[in-house]
């Protein structure tokens, strides 16, 4: 039985033997019950914290088991590597693309994982990032890597990687591109407004 429905019973049976009890004792009933049932309350919750802090502890998508990772992430050396080589990089097959990562999934967590094998990790160091671009080796790691990891779980997430395909354009071409197509969304708000307006 639990210690609120003991309280209860406890609280019914003084109000039926409440006319041979004292005036006094009988009217602090209420009182004892109510604060009996508010520390009830009180411990409850604690044990329902107290589980749900263990649950997230244990869900690896909240950070449980692996959260040490990131609270150890520690500054990530390495050396710089310029967008001419990374490009370069890409063209020779040797680039990678890993997305679906864990937030808690950092440059440190992915060299232990994917090995000897990378040169570079192309890290966000400001913000964290869902995906991220490793540079390798050989272009025969980057085949086996991504046959080797693809679907693979990390802290809880199923890693999508494939080698980076598409032909890479300089920073320059690639800021006009998207300048131009904002321009052309732009020019087409402004035409479906008009046709709108004089409708």
């Amino acid at each position: 039985m639990s210690f609120s429905r003991q309280i209860l019973r406890a609280f019914t049976t003084l109000r039926v033997a409440a006319p041979v009890a004292r005036p006094a004792v009988v009217a602090r009933i209420p009182a004892v019950a109510t604060r009996a049932f508010s520390i009830t309350r009180a411990i409850r919750e604690e044990q329902q914290a107290a589980s749900n802090l263990q649950a997230d502890q244990e869900h690896p998508r909240r950070g449980g088991a692996y959260r040490k990772h990131y609270e150890a992430r520690e500054p990530y050396e390495q050396e710089p590597m310029t967008e001419e080589a990374k490009l370069q990089a890409q063209r020779e097959g040797r680039r990678l693309f890993i997305g679906n990562l864990s937030y808690l999934a950092g440059p440190k967590v992915l060299r232990d994982l994917l090995g000897d094998s990378v040169e570079y990790i192309d890290f966000a160091e400001k913000k964290r990032s869902r995906y991220t671009f490793v540079v390798v080796k050989t272009a025969e790691d980057a085949a086996r890597l991504e046959q080797q990891f693809q679907g693979h779980e990390l802290l809880g997430w199923n890693m999508k990687i494939q080698i980076a395909h598409n032909d890479p354009k300089p920073k320059e071409e690639r800021d006009a591109i998207k300048a131009a197509r904002q321009a052309e969304r732009q020019a087409e708000r402004q035409a479906e407004r008009a046709a709108e307006e004089s409708a």
